[in-house]
């Protein structure tokens, strides 16, 4: 009978969580997504604006940069985004 054998087992640091996340593909994807998503959200408010008087930020440009946000999270997250449609 021949005697059991093991392989040594090598760990390294994985690193910080937080770096981790960052340099993710993902992440970056996700980022990406939701700036443009407030960029074209903003950009929908600034020339969508009647009258002479041009605001660049009030209550109603910041609602509508959120709601670019949420979609640029939503079109990041969504299954057919990652390629699970079914």
């Amino acid at each position: 009978m021949e005697p059991i054998k093991f392989k040594k087992l090598e760990i390294k640091q994985e690193g910080n969580r937080f770096k981790r996340m960052v340099k993710a593909a993902y992440f970056k994807r996700t980022m990406l997504y939701c700036c443009l998503g407030m960029l074209v959200a903003y950009a929908l408010f600034y020339f969508g604006q009647e009258g002479s008087d041009i605001v660049f930020w009030n209550d109603k440009a910041a609602e509508n940069v959120f709601i670019g946000l949420g979609f640029g999270v939503f079109l990041s997250t969504s299954p057919c985004a990652r390629g699970r449609c079914s």
